[in-house]
């Protein structure tokens, strides 16, 4: 499961980059995917401290 969460958040940051990268997007499109960055991030934090 952990993995997978990792995998997520690797697309997640990918994306970020992405958007931040081109420039007619807005950097509120990647702005709006830094929260779900940290709770993947948090979330793989909590489980791996329960393993």
């Amino acid at each position: 499961m952990i993995w997978l969460l990792g995998a997520i958040r690797a697309g997640v940051s990918a994306a970020i980059m992405a958007l931040t990268g081109v420039s007619f997007v807005p950097r509120e499109a990647a702005s709006r995917l830094i929260p779900l960055q940290k709770f993947l991030t948090r979330e793989i934090e909590r489980r791996r401290a329960g393993q």
